[in-house]
């Protein structure tokens, strides 16, 4: 079955992530989250969602156009992507150089480093900056700055 784009990002991850963070999923939220950046960036190249080896670039082009600079910072070396994107989406588990918070506060600031290099990530901030990218994205489709790509979903519930 083909979706239309606006479909798949409000409501498979705008709608569903939201529903998983109002009932204190946020582990889960996280994991759909950092597999999202991917998406994003696979929007802006020339390629088939599919392809293969793409998805460093793929999150490094979103990171570039759609998200604070902070996450650009956060991801020097590649450190995001590694630490997070790799391990998540291959054993379900961030680095342990990654602290999952709920809420930015006093002590901990969102896509921010302590003093031995453990990066904090706010699901509630991240959840924000990926509703902001997807709104950014479908603004480029909107004025054909981008050209949309065909999502095909097979499944039956």
């Amino acid at each position: 079955m083909e979706i239309k784009i606006e479909d798949f990002l409000r409501g498979t991850i705008v709608e569903d992530v939201k529903l998983l963070i109002d009932n204190n999923r946020y582990y889960s939220a996280l994991i759909i989250l950092s597999q999202t950046i991917e998406t994003l960036g696979a929007f802006m190249d020339n390629k088939p969602f599919r392809a293969k080896m793409q998805s460093k670039k793929r999150f490094s082009l979103a990171l570039k156009y759609f998200f604070p600079k902070s996450y650009k910072r956060a991801n020097n070396n590649f450190f995001l992507y590694n630490k997070l994107r790799n391990q998540i989406a291959h054993i379900l588990v961030p680095s342990t150089l990654i602290n999952i918070i709920e809420y930015t506060n006093d002590n901990y600031e969102h896509m921010t480093s302590n003093k031995e290099d453990v990066l904090y990530i706010s699901v509630n901030s991240f959840y924000n900056d990926v509703v902001k990218a997807i709104d950014m994205l479908e603004h480029k489709f909107n004025t054909e700055e981008l050209k949309q790509k065909k999502i095909q979903i097979n499944f039956t519930l």
